[in-house]
């Protein structure tokens, strides 16, 4: 018998209140549940309910299987990161990060190109990054990279991460007006900017909702997948400040799966949750709706799969990119020597080539040069070997002004 949600079982029982209410309390008294000490805000047909109940997850079979299916691919993730040489692993992870910023951004509706990322995530050790579109976003996602994670334990913490994510990317009328959140109502929209209910105002009211948050989050008595999934579908579900709760929720998220998965897991949940956008959508509206009375196991189970999908994509794509760097290589090398710096010059075009997304983010023929220094190649050598490569039309020129260059692999 398939397990349904408690809403479902309202509909097929003609809303018989005893059957649902004899349900609900066999799950929420069941051996096993898991019970977060959350409180969501519960929805009853677009009109805030006054019905207080706590999250709670049953322990499903599918979750646990999940659970396992992620973990391994995050072990498999690994194990082809390390089969990337230095370069490409760096360049695959920039790509990845730059796709993330991108994507969560868009998921927010806010416009944005990924030149305008690259050039915030080049600047984010300037001077001058404040000034520069995203550039406070960029450097904190780039910490993740960096195994700098910045740890949540209060709410000064929390509001400290909200300020330096989206610093210059919200209006000042939309910022914060409580000491740490919002002490105004605040309008729920879907995807057509339309508004589909509304949230009360009332900072007190989120401390004590942030402060079972915080509790929450540190609790190791719970999986964390199922942690760390939920307390994301909780923070969106109460909306603690006017903008920016998706933006903030995600790279959270991001932050908690890089430190307890992988770092390519981490950099793809707003991807994961972009490719299914409408079934995220969905679910997110039912853990907050009443008829369903706080159950959250049909939230984490449809986050799971959208995370377990988006891995399995990520391994097939590095499969082909994989092959393809072997396949290319060893044309290369009939024609070069590996200790040439020709061959020096091609192999790392190549690695730039086939792990980013764009021409123009790869590797400009100065970084080359610096990467150079740690090979027995000299500076002369390398910008020979480039001049020599565009001679022989084996590379083409993508721009002057800095010089870059690419190789055709095909």
């Amino acid at each position: 018998m398939p397990y349904k949600t408690l809403k479902t079982i309202d509909y097929e029982a003609h809303h018989d209140s005893k059957t649902v209410g004899t349900e609900y309390e066999r799950r929420i008294h069941n051996y096993g549940i898991f019970k977060s000490g959350l409180y969501p805000f519960l929805i009853d047909h677009q009109e805030l309910s006054q019905d207080r109940r706590e999250l709670f997850i049953t322990p499903l079979r599918e979750i646990a299987i999940a659970c396992e299916r992620i973990e391994y691919n995050s072990a498999e993730l690994k194990s082809k990161l390390k089969e990337l040489p230095p370069i490409a692993e760096e360049l695959y992870l920039k790509k990845s990060l730059i796709n993330e910023i991108t994507t969560s951004n868009r998921l927010s509706g806010i416009a944005v190109r990924r030149t305008e990322v690259k050039a915030a995530l080049d600047s984010i050790n300037k001077d001058n990054q404040e000034q520069v579109r995203f550039a406070p976003m960029a450097k904190m996602y780039n910490k993740i990279l960096e195994d700098d994670f910045q740890r949540i334990e209060s709410f000064v913490d929390l509001r400290k991460v909200y300020n330096q994510l989206l610093f210059g990317l919200i209006e000042k009328e939309q910022m914060p007006d409580g000491a740490f959140f919002r002490n105004r109502p605040v309008s729920i929209k879907n995807d057509q900017q339309k508004i589909i209910f509304q949230l009360p105002g009332n900072e007190n009211d989120l401390e004590q909702r942030l402060s079972n948050w915080l509790k929450f989050i540190s609790n190791k008595n719970i999986p964390f997948m199922i942690k760390g999934l939920l307390a994301h579908g909780y923070f969106e579900n109460i909306h603690p400040f006017y903008d920016g709760n998706g933006r903030t929720s995600r790279y959270i998220l991001s932050l908690y799966l890089a430190r307890k998965l992988d770092l390519v897991t981490g950099l793809n949940v707003a991807q994961a949750i972009y490719e299914n956008r409408e079934s995220y959508e969905k679910a997110l509206l039912a853990l907050g709706d009443q008829g369903n009375f706080a159950e959250g196991s049909f939230f984490i189970n449809d986050s799971l799969s959208m995370i377990e999908n988006r891995q399995r994509k990520i391994i097939e794509d590095l499969d082909v990119n994989i092959k393809q760097l072997s396949r290319t290589n060893k044309k290369i090398q009939q024609i070069y020597q590996i200790n040439s710096p020709e061959y020096f010059v091609l192999n790392l075009l190549l690695q730039s080539k086939i792990f980013t997304d764009n021409q123009a983010d790869g590797l400009l023929d100065r970084e080359i040069v610096e990467i150079s220094e740690n090979s027995k190649h000299s500076k002369r050598a390398i910008n020979l070997a480039i001049k020599s490569l565009e001679q022989k039309k084996q590379i083409t020129t993508l721009k002057k002004n800095p010089f870059q260059h690419s190789i055709d692999i095909n």
